[in-house]
């Protein structure tokens, strides 16, 4: 068995993450002036803000890595793989 290093684990996270669910992680808004900002709904941090097109928002949004979900699909697995020691 090959060990998984945090590094792979997060790339491994993010590339899934980003297919499944990343339109429902975000929150966006528009500003008086017609850019936008956009919030990730799960550690709350402002990803972007002032960005002209909604475009502009999806690209910085394929770059983020919520520490919050990563953290928690972390945690995930080892009780999974806790869980599948006590059965054998």
């Amino acid at each position: 068995m090959t060990p998984v290093t945090n590094s792979d684990f997060i790339w491994d996270y993010h590339r899934k993450i980003s297919r499944k669910v990343r339109g429902s992680m975000y929150s966006h808004t528009q500003n008086e002036n017609g850019t936008y900002n956009t919030r990730c709904l799960y550690c709350f941090m402002t990803i972007a803000s002032a960005q002209e097109s909604e475009q502009d928002l999806a690209h910085i949004e394929e770059h983020h890595l919520c520490p919050e979900r990563i953290l928690s699909d972390l945690l995930s697995r080892v009780r999974t793989v806790e869980a599948h020691a006590r059965l054998n």
